[in-house]
């Protein structure tokens, strides 16, 4: 055993031994009770004092010192070496001087490199091969209960633990784990965002997929008869909603199908094809014609070309319009003055091939003449009923239809002087009337032929049921007179 110190150099070793700062030896708690400060007795330093607390201390100086210490109230374990070859800090010492440790004294703690224990639960071992030197006053309050390290595994810290915790942060917590979905389990997929684009008709604000027009002219009461129709295309969700901003962007809209009664550019003004504003209202106009065609339809659908699909992910054309034209034989024949005339129907003096006769100034002739003797001239006169337009000019394609025609005798003609084809004529085709010869002295007699007013078969307003061609014709009150020579002319 080494020979004791005076005193007052074993009071420096044992006041240096028990200075640690503050930063580095964390085994009090802010809210313990401070210990009344006791003063070392050096009178035996090798022996075991329990008053001085610091019993383990040696005067001789240890090769490598080293001091286990943990927070209690914390549950952290903090390993700190206290090494004699630290350089010393001038931040770090409580005393100005440098300390000899030739002479016994001890080095104090260096704190620039404290080394902190990550894993409170595995902290690592001491260097077997550092003296394992340790102040005896310290060592209960250095031990850390099993109870408070299992608390500390399982992330349970008290109230005062949390504390400390919020100074010197450990390793994240351990949490409940979450739940992993299936890798065989689908997740649900965000639905796919629709839009809808419908196309309607407007009728009183409102929209209807079918409408009805007239043709312009028509006469009726108690109600409008629009001639131009209104149309447009609106977008909406795929629950029928109607989006409250509309989109914008074109989309080409195609008016009539092969399989429509309506004919564009007869029945209606229109393209076959439009380019239109989604939100914006559209116009087609129907068109006057003399065609009894009431009824007929024409369709309007929507292309897939909209130009503004960005946004959704589906796009989905809706149905089509339907628009019913209605034209003046609609309100036949309680009321034909609105009926439109197709042309006019004139009765003329041809030959037999349905050719005109002519003047010598070229307009048609409206008298004939024909012999009972053929050894005279001809016995028989021919005519013809053809259409011609408002100026009287025959119409480049001739119509249809059959009309009647009336022989009317003058004077003392009767219907044994001539016989007649018959009544009922086609037109275009040449019929005739031919003279018979007989024994009176009669020549000079004469007929006239005319045509039947409202009696063309084409004639709508003017048929029994109402079926025709045409709305209307009108008949020419022109006639042909036809003398009859016999042989004593």
């Amino acid at each position: 055993m080494a020979d004791q110190p005076d005193n007052s150099n074993e009071q420096n070793i044992s006041d240096e031994a028990l200075l640690f700062d503050e930063s580095t030896v964390l085994s009090r708690s802010e809210t313990a009770e401070p210990k009344e400060q006791e003063s070392n007795d050096t009178s035996d330093v090798l022996g075991n004092t329990q008053e001085s607390g610091n019993e383990n201390i040696q005067t001789f100086t240890p090769e490598a010192f080293s001091v286990d210490h943990t927070e209690y109230t914390d549950g952290q374990i903090i390993t700190e070496a206290l090494s004699s070859n630290a350089p010393p800090d001038e931040n770090t010492r409580l005393n100005a001087g440098a300390v000899d440790t030739t002479s016994g004294e001890q080095q104090l703690v260096n704190e620039a490199n404290p080394p902190i224990v990550t894993d409170p639960i595995n902290p690592p071992a001491d260097d077997q091969n550092e003296n394992p030197g340790t102040s005896e006053a310290a060592v209960d309050d250095f031990i850390t209960p099993l109870e408070s390290l299992s608390n500390l595994a399982q992330g349970n810290l008290t109230e005062q633990e949390n504390d400390f915790t919020e100074t010197q942060p450990l390793e994240p917590r351990l949490e409940s784990p979450q739940a992993i979905p299936d890798p065989g389990t689908l997740l649900p997929e965000d639905e796919p965002t629709e839009v809808v684009l419908r196309l309607f008709a407007v009728v009183d604000g409102k929209y209807v997929p079918v409408n009805t027009l007239y043709e312009p002219g028509f006469q009726g009461s108690g109600q409008e008869f629009p001639d131009v129709g209104q149309y447009i295309v609106l977008a909406f969700d795929n629950q029928g909603n109607q989006l409250p901003i509309q989109p914008g962007g074109t989309v080409t809209v195609s008016i009539g199908l092969p399989s429509d009664s309506a004919t564009a550019g007869v029945d209606y003004s229109s393209p076959t094809t439009l380019s239109v504003t989604i939100g914006q209202m559209f116009e087609v106009k129907t068109k006057d014609d003399s065609l009894s065609d009431s009824g007929e339809s024409f369709t309007l659908s929507l292309n897939n070309d909209w130009s503004n699909p960005e946004g959704f992910d589906l796009v989905t054309y809706g149905d089509k319009v339907t628009t019913t034209i209605l034209d003046e034989t609609a309100n036949d024949p309680a009321d034909t003055s609105d009926n439109d005339s197709a042309f006019t129907l004139k009765l003329f003096a041809s030959d037999d091939q349905g050719n005109l006769l002519l003047d010598a100034n070229g307009n048609p002739v409206d008298a004939t003449q024909i012999h009972e003797d053929a050894a005279n001239g001809d016995t028989s006169a021919h005519y013809v009923v053809k259409a011609v337009d408002a100026s009287g000019n025959l119409l480049a394609n001739q119509p249809t239809g059959e009309v009647e025609v009336n022989f009317k005798n003058n004077g003392t003609t009767s219907n044994a002087d001539y016989t007649t084809s018959n009544t009922t004529v086609t037109l275009g085709t040449a019929f005739s009337a031919t003279a018979v010869d007989d024994a009176l002295a009669d020549s000079g007699e004469t007929f006239t032929v005319s045509l039947v007013d409202k009696s063309y078969n084409q004639d709508a307003a003017n048929t029994a049921d109402g079926s025709g061609t045409y709305e209307t014709v009108t008949y020419d009150k022109a006639t042909v007179t036809t003398t009859i020579l016999d042989e004593t002319a």
